[in-house]
């Protein structure tokens, strides 16, 4: 187990060549969560829903739910802030998010009642953006930890046009796949094909994920409740937030 907690709590600081091959994996660990979003989000989520006899209303709630997600983004800190090493925390909240999400495609082959399973589907979408909304700043946090520190533009640049093709791409091959298997009568076989491919890349998400190189952090801090309505009080951000 020795190497398991080098992995997250390494004994040495990291070398520039570790965090060189860090950049690359999580460019690549971008690209790969880019597309499980695509695939469990927008048309895909209210197509699957829509298919296990959910209504408009019900397609519409749970579309508002990854918005809801980002308002535990205000806590993040809670969390983020007391750790110089923050890697297991964000793998660990990544691997829910994924996995969560993924998933939902595969709940009818353990619940054949549609009703049953749109309820699951929901639970399960829940945990997973409400994992998201959580984990996202610091992720963001330590991605900018590992960035070039005279290149960070280039490095973000690359890193949102490569996950942009490649989810545009997996997007529409995936609905191409669903597209044939609905035509022949057989959605549901097109859903379970992309809820496999979508488990299949978040095992690929977590390995990519954890062999990123951290660049702790040195300064901690234990924020106080009343710290979470900073971002209101700051005239200068306060437009921002609201906009």
């Amino acid at each position: 187990m020795g190497w398991l907690y080098q992995l997250f709590f390494p004994a040495h600081t990291p070398t520039e060549n570790e965090l060189e091959m860090g950049r690359y994996r999580i460019i690549a660990e971008g690209a790969v969560a880019g597309v499980i979003y695509a695939v469990a989000t927008g048309n895909f989520l209210a197509g699957y829903l829509s298919s296990l006899g959910a209504s408009v209303s019900l397609c519409a709630a749970a579309a508002m739910i990854p918005s809801f997600g980002c308002v535990l983004q205000f806590f993040s800190p809670f969390v983020f802030e007391r750790m110089h090493h923050r890697k297991l925390a964000i793998w660990l909240m990544c691997v829910v998010f994924r996995l969560s999400i993924s998933s939902i495609l595969l709940v009818p082959l353990a619940l054949p009642d549609p009703g049953h399973a749109r309820a699951v589907v929901l639970v399960l979408y829940t945990i997973g953006f409400f994992s998201a909304g959580l984990v996202t700043p610091g992720l963001e946090h330590m991605v900018l930890g590992i960035a070039p520190q005279g290149g960070r533009g280039q490095f973000y640049a690359v890193k949102s046009i490569i996950g942009t093709c490649v989810s545009s791409a997996a997007t529409l091959a995936l609905g191409r796949v669903l597209d044939y298997y609905l035509e022949q009568g057989q959605g549901y076989t097109g859903f379970l094909i992309i809820g496999i491919v979508s488990l299949s890349l978040t095992v690929v998400d977590a390995v990519l994920l954890a062999s990123v190189r951290e660049n702790p952090v040195k300064f901690t801090s234990k924020m106080r409740p009343a710290d979470i309505l900073r971002p209101v009080r700051d005239p200068a951000y306060r437009p921002l937030l609201f906009y």
